[in-house]
């Protein structure tokens, strides 16, 4: 396989042979352990929680559609027609939300469709074997190297803003034990004041 930023997905070269660079590329990312699971809620669950994603794929229907702008794919009707194009499609199962009772599934169509290419397929939809059909993890690839150097700079960048907001956190604390020490030192002038006043009051007494 290449990387999507070398052969990227266009409807209009979808049949088209890709380029030599991408031949070049998919010759050093060759698969070399893959298990294909069951269609079992389960097990596809597992797989996810332990960091293996899992291609598989899914009859689509006309109401597939509906997931364009939020992401959210409903459960098929019975006697409802299957999608024109892309009928039968793959995608890939990255994670799942209990409460939602739904796969959190990568589609292939750009960023632009669905929750930045996102989407939430039920569980029932994913688990009926009428719909859903061979499912495959990728264990191992021949280059498996996820040193930092291959990090996401998004990621630094997370860091950098928690590293920012706890700065900003303990500048205001600052602030706030500046803020106080200046009200007590007030308050002890004005204590300071209201005595001097009272010492004046009881010289002048015995004066008269």
């Amino acid at each position: 396989t290449c990387l999507e930023s070398i052969w990227p997905y266009y409807t209009k070269r979808v049949n088209k042979c890709p380029s030599d660079a991408a031949f070049e590329e998919a010759e050093n990312n060759k698969i070399v352990d893959a298990l294909q699971i069951n269609i079992n809620l389960d097990e596809m669950k597992s797989c996810l929680a332990q960091g293996f994603p899992f291609v598989f794929g899914l009859e689509l229907y006309k109401s597939f559609d509906k997931a364009d702008e939020k992401g959210i794919v409903p459960m098929p009707k019975s006697r409802e027609t299957k999608r024109e194009s892309h009928g039968s499609h793959a995608m890939l199962a990255v994670g799942y939300n209990d409460r939602a009772k739904s796969f959190i599934v990568r589609n292939s169509w750009g960023d632009d469709w669905g929750r930045q290419g996102y989407c939430y397929i039920p569980y029932d939809y994913m688990t009926d074997s009428e719909f859903c059909f061979d499912p495959w993890i990728v264990r191992k690839l021949e280059t498996d190297d996820m040193g930092h150097e291959h990090w996401d700079d998004e990621d630094d960048d997370v860091e950098d803003e928690g590293e920012d907001d706890d700065e900003d956190e303990e500048d205001e604390d600052e602030d706030e034990e500046d803020e106080d020490e200046e009200e007590e030192d007030d308050d002890d002038c004005d204590i300071e004041q209201e005595d001097n006043e009272d010492e004046d009051e009881d010289e002048e007494d015995e004066d008269e």
